[in-house]
């Protein structure tokens, strides 16, 4: 009953009867036995769908205890490995999930009934961890493996978008190590195989080829992979996120042409993607699930220059300067309430941490910079403020 539950979306009942099987194998059989292993493993595996990966990690690892007992349980220890360390990358805790990854793929290539698809996964999972540890030639490493299993398993349609999924990562390692040429061409790869298979989920493609052109200063180029991703989400269901990083990045075009008020609108498009539309104030709110600091903390930022933009190109007229500043200091006031609210946010819910305290440091600072010199242009509108920006630090 539980599965049919699953099945169905209807996780909480799902979870009400495999706790009920749980508790009679408890009653009826030894603490140890391995029945009991596999029902630790199924409420783990429910409750990670859920997007609870810290209870879903207690029971796994009351599985893997189980498991451990029993030679004849490498399949099971493999799978539970893996489960662990798919809730550690959930939590952002990279490096216990590159060990518990790690301990699943060593197990899944000593099996011999280890499927092509299930050694796939782990050495995409352990290319993933290695990439958000920043050790990107180790991370191409595994996802170039990958990709090669995937290649061997012929032409049906989940190995092919294996394949896709593999050029993706790769062009995103290439990327981060500045070897754009051979970035442009795996991400191409990637939506060739994904338009072959008639599938509309190219946009992280398109997104990250415009991250690329932005990065070699070719804005009009950068410019053209955003707005094909964006017509790709207007007819897919993709996560908002990525719809916000296509307006960020053009957003980020736009200010680079000089065009300060399309820009800004972009900005306040990306932020309505990353956050919910309620009743309370964006910096009351709560980021979307996809969301990362990072992106939230540049979109503010992005915003707030936008407006630096206008104030500067009105110097002949203060009413409109005024206008500006107080605009820009509202915003300055409002990030700031919001960088101290996700803080608090990403440690209460032990989730994916992509910036460092200093970096959050950083963003505020930047912006109480900001909000300060807004301040004093809202009284006497005679400094620039890009006088007072400090050099760009990197996270």
């Amino acid at each position: 009953m539980g599965i049919c539950y699953g099945e169905l979306g209807k996780h909480e009942c799902e979870i009400n009867y495999k706790q009920d099987a749980l508790s009679l194998r408890l009653q009826h059989l030894s603490p140890n036995d391995l029945s009991i292993g596999q029902s630790f493993n199924n409420l783990g595996y429910t409750f990670e769908k859920m997007g609870d990966s810290q209870q879903a990690l207690q029971y796994f690892k009351q599985a893997l205890a189980i498991f451990e007992q029993y030679p004849e349980a490498r399949n099971h220890l493999a799978t539970c490995y893996n489960n662990i360390g798919n809730c550690y990358s959930e939590m952002g805790d990279y490096e216990n999930a590159l060990n518990y990854h790690t301990e699943a793929l060593n197990y899944r290539r000593q099996l011999s009934n280890t499927t092509l698809t299930q050694l796939w996964t782990s050495l995409n999972n352990l290319g993933y961890d290695h990439l958000h540890c920043y050790q990107y030639a180790e991370a191409q490493r595994y996802f170039a493996e990958a990709l090669l299993f995937a290649q061997a398993q012929g032409q049906a349609k989940i190995p092919r978008r294996q394949i896709a999924i593999a050029h993706n990562n790769l062009g995103v390692c290439y990327r981060e190590q500045a070897q754009y040429k051979q970035a442009i061409a795996q991400h191409q790869a990637s939506i060739e195989v994904l338009a072959q298979l008639g599938e509309a989920q190219q946009m992280p493609n398109y997104c990250n080829l415009g991250e690329i052109y932005i990065e070699l200063q070719q804005y009009d180029k950068a410019q053209e992979q955003y707005e094909i991703a964006l017509d790709i989400a207007q007819q897919s269901t993709a996560p908002k996120y990525y719809n916000a990083i296509a307006h960020r990045g053009l957003a980020h075009c736009l200010l680079q042409n000089r065009q300060a008020e399309q820009a800004l609108q972009r900005y306040k498009q990306a932020l309505e993607c990353l956050l919910p539309a309620t009743p309370t104030s964006h910096s009351q709110a709560i980021p979307d699930q996809h969301a990362d600091p990072k992106t939230l903390i540049q979109v503010w930022k992005g915003k707030i220059t936008a407006l630096i933009h206008l104030y500067d190109q009105a110097q002949q007229q203060p009413d409109l300067q005024a206008q500006y500043a107080t605009r820009a200091a509202h915003t300055c006031q409002t990030a700031l309430h919001f960088l101290q609210r996700l803080r608090h946010y990403y440690r209460a819910e032990n989730a994916k941490i992509q910036l460092t305290e200093k970096a959050f440091g950083i963003a505020e600072q930047t912006i109480a910079l900001l909000f300060r010199q807004a301040e004093q242009n809202n009284q006497a509108n005679t400094t620039p403020w890009h006088s007072i920006l400090p050099s760009r630090a990197k996270p």
